[in-house]
């Protein structure tokens, strides 16, 4: 989503997207027609069969004290926490979504992609109001079919632009719109309508600061050896902070913001206070580390683009796929490419080249500062 908001922006065109909700989606999954659907992708009977009878062929009754009320058969939803649900509902909604394969949406690399799903948080994906509203009324329709229904209060659309001005995006559900809004949580990332990452950049820190302010009483204790403590430092702090990092374009200002985080993780973890006027280098050499949480970053952005080019997907196509359009005049805005460059000194294409050579590849993960 990052990059598709990312790519349009740098053509100067709106993409206009719409954040799907299922009401109650696990449990509205008819079993009969989720076992239809399974044979319609050639599953082998006797795969269909275990998952029937371990999954499907199951009966409930409700105890009250010392009452049993009747027993009856389950005959949908999928289980909530079982690895299992989230697949059986992507081909449950993959009947639904095929539907969309002739529409219209946004076009990148001469191919059409109008939808993102990851399990039930779709995103349908155009490049006007009006394409928008047609695939909305064809997944309505389809998914009212499979048994499962939108919930409105919670389905938002939003308008990826570079315009400071954002045009109205009037999406209707059965004739009740749908909020528009300018930044969306998406699995567990904020999405902001600019298509940047300072929101998230900024949100990620202060949830990281609150998990260590959490742990404090651990981290700056001084019966504790200091390596233990960087080491439950990156542990249980920095996994927050970095939650998403792999698909940030980071600014020079962002980049002074993480590097000031890391500065202030140590500085608590040693209880230097701000009145020891003590500089940033004299913390690192007491602490006997190096600031290594950009290096982290972008090391995790390197794999993460290795992986995409190596295999031919929807990421890949979001990557190096063709985007009709023309840029603006003047400077550029800075890309997840562009950024790459400025760091490894490697032009877009030759990080493209060298992705596809695992051994090379490698060698530039471990990627470190120049200076």
């Amino acid at each position: 989503m990052r990059r598709l908001a990312e790519r349009s922006i740098e053509k100067q065109k709106d993409m206009y997207t719409c954040f799907i909700d299922y009401s109650k989606a696990f449990d509205t999954v008819k079993h009969e027609s989720l076992i239809e659907t399974l044979k319609g992708f050639d599953i082998e009977t006797r795969d269909i069969a275990l998952l029937t009878n371990i999954y499907w062929n199951q009966r409930a009754a409700v105890r009250h004290e010392d009452e049993i009320s009747d027993w009856m058969e389950i005959q949908q939803g999928v289980r909530q926490g079982c690895v299992a649900s989230p697949h059986l509902f992507a081909l449950y909604t993959e009947m639904i979504m095929r539907t969309l394969d002739t529409m219209d949406g946004f076009k990148i690399g001469g191919q059409i992609l109008n939808n993102i799903r990851y399990a039930d948080d779709t995103v349908l994906i155009a490049e006007s109001e009006e394409q928008l509203q047609q695939l909305m009324n064809t997944v309505v329709q389809e998914s009212e079919r499979k048994g499962l229904y939108l919930n409105s209060s919670k389905s938002f659309t939003m308008i990826f632009t570079k315009s400071k001005i954002i045009p109205p995006c009037n999406i209707t559900v059965h004739n009740k719109p749908l909020k528009q809004v300018e930044s969306f949580m998406y699995l567990g990332s904020l999405l902001t309508s600019d298509a940047r990452c300072e929101q998230e950049i900024k949100r990620r820190i202060g949830i990281a600061k609150s998990a260590y302010r959490s742990m404090e009483n651990i981290l700056s204790s001084r019966s504790i050896a200091l390596p233990v403590r960087l080491r439950a430092l990156k542990c249980y702090v920095w996994s927050t902070l970095l939650y998403g990092s792999e698909t940030w374009t980071i600014s020079a200002v962002m980049e002074k913001r993480l590097e000031a985080a890391e500065n202030w993780f140590l500085r608590r973890m040693m209880r230097v206070s701000w009145t020891d006027k003590m500089t940033t280098k004299e913390v690192y050499k007491r602490a006997n580390t190096r600031p290594s949480l950009l290096t982290t970053i972008i090391g995790r952005q390197l794999s993460f683009l290795g992986h995409i080019i190596r295999k031919d997907e929807v990421e890949n196509l979001v990557i190096t796929g063709f985007v009709e359009g023309s840029r603006s005049r003047g400077r550029q805005r800075e890309t997840f490419l562009t950024y790459l460059k400025r760091k490894t000194n490697k032009a877009p294409t030759e990080l493209i080249r060298l992705a596809r050579e695992r051994e090379e590849w490698r060698k530039l993960c471990r990627w470190q500062p120049t200076s």
